[in-house]
């Protein structure tokens, strides 16, 4: 037929997305990556210092990367954002290594392939993986293109850091890291440069992450809705996983422990909130989702607080009367109970106006419309009102109310 053209695997222009085989190769390259870690941490077992629980965390934020990384690469493939958390996630499998070399080394006396070369390769891969996801994805999310060219030299920056961070993995001499091989390229002496190395990185890492979350703030600024939007889903899980990754810090035991779990749990939201905010689903739900958030948060903190300060002053107050008893305990989740409603009410207000406005705007308004209209009967008035509702609600560009005349019905 005259005038078609064969979209083949890339597409039309109008479609530019990755079909047939260089999709799936994708997804088999994946795949076979997760498949190879699953096998090392069965037949070798898991780290001795992470146990069962750390391959389990290890291969689902694997997964959850390639996977989100995968379906953005393949429906906007001139993006890079997609291609680098699918990069991450390929160095995040390779954590593996180590245990594949020392499966090879004990069981198989070295015999499996590939085992010195994945053993020092291992070692190189944790430093590029976090920099692609904190500072790389940052400054070029969410079109796949930065500022202006003279943020280039970030990129630069934090791949210099990357670099630093490798060299003693790399060069060190003797055993590489997390196996009992002996590093082949090695060089004698080499391992007095690692603290000045190490603390290089770190203050490049450093500055790089704080250079690309101004871009964020830049870029929001400058953006349009649509944009504000997906950044705002990129800093909910960012945030919640900064948080909480404070909390595992400065917190006590056993609370630090919640806040490194809840803090992976936001390594795991970051591609998947990153993916929906390129992909569009569901976008603008970010302000309610983050509205509700905070005010569950706000309002398990003070009731959890209340119950603490109830519970400590009671059995002060009742320890001589009750002994044992767990009265002041009782009393105090009853009162707990019996606030939750006016203080999540509240909460909830406060912040919806803060951080939800105009939803809450709209649904003040909704709400004060109904009032009136349950009194009123004259329809001049009841047309006045609807307009000026929606026009403070919506902000439409005209409205009108049309009513059918009653001489025009049959």
């Amino acid at each position: 037929m005259m005038g078609a053209s064969k979209t083949g695997d890339r597409g039309t222009a109008a479609d530019p997305r990755l079909r047939g085989w260089r999709a799936a190769v994708l997804w088999l390259v994946l795949g076979l990556e997760l498949a190879w870690a699953l096998a090392v941490a069965v037949g070798y077992g898991p780290h001795p210092q992470t146990g069962p629980f750390g391959v389990a965390m290890l291969m689902l934020i694997a997964g959850i990367l390639g996977s989100v990384g995968a379906i953005v690469a393949t429906r906007q493939p001139y993006n890079p954002v997609g291609w680098m958390l699918y990069a991450s996630a390929l160095l995040v499998g390779m954590f593996m290594g180590a245990r594949y070399a020392e499966w090879s080394r004990t069981v198989f006396d070295g015999a499996l392939p590939l085992t010195v070369l994945i053993a020092w390769f291992q070692g190189l891969t944790f430093v590029p993986a976090l920099l692609l996801v904190i500072v790389l994805v940052p400054l070029y999310f969410p079109d796949g293109r930065l500022l202006s060219s003279r943020w280039r030299w970030v990129v630069a920056l934090a791949a210099m850091g990357a670099f630093f961070a490798d060299l003693p993995s790399a060069f060190d001499p003797g055993w590489l890291p997390d196996t009992e091989i002996e590093n082949p390229l090695g060089i004698a002496g080499f391992d007095q440069l690692d603290e000045v190395l190490i603390t290089a990185n770190y203050l490049i890492a450093l500055v790089a992450f704080v250079l690309a979350m101004i871009s964020c703030v830049l870029r929001y600024r400058r953006g349009t809705q649509v944009v504000r939007q997906q950044l705002k889903w990129f800093a909910a899980a960012l945030g919640w996983s900064v948080v909480w990754f404070a909390v595992s810090i400065l917190a006590p035991p056993p609370v630090n422990d919640l806040g490194w779990l809840l803090g992976l749990t936001g390594l795991m939201l970051l591609p998947i909130a990153i993916g929906i905010a390129i992909l569009r689903y569901r976008l603008y739900d970010i302000d309610r989702l983050v509205s509700r958030t905070v005010s569950w948060a706000l309002v398990t903190g003070a009731l959890v607080g209340t119950f603490a300060l109830l519970v400590v002053g009671l059995q002060t107050v009742l320890a001589p009367l009750t002994s044992e008893s767990t009265l002041a305990v009782a009393v105090s989740t009853l009162v707990a109970a019996a606030l939750f409603t006016p203080v999540r009410t509240r909460v909830q207000r406060a912040v919806d106006r803060r951080f939800n406005r105009a939803r809450y705007d709209a649904d003040r308004l909704s709400a004060t419309f109904a009032a009136r209209m349950r009194d009123e009967v004259d329809l001049a008035s009841v047309s006045g009102d609807l307009l000026a509702t929606a026009r403070l609600a919506l902000g439409p560009t005209s409205a009108a109310v049309w009513v059918r005349d009653t001489a025009d019905r049959p």
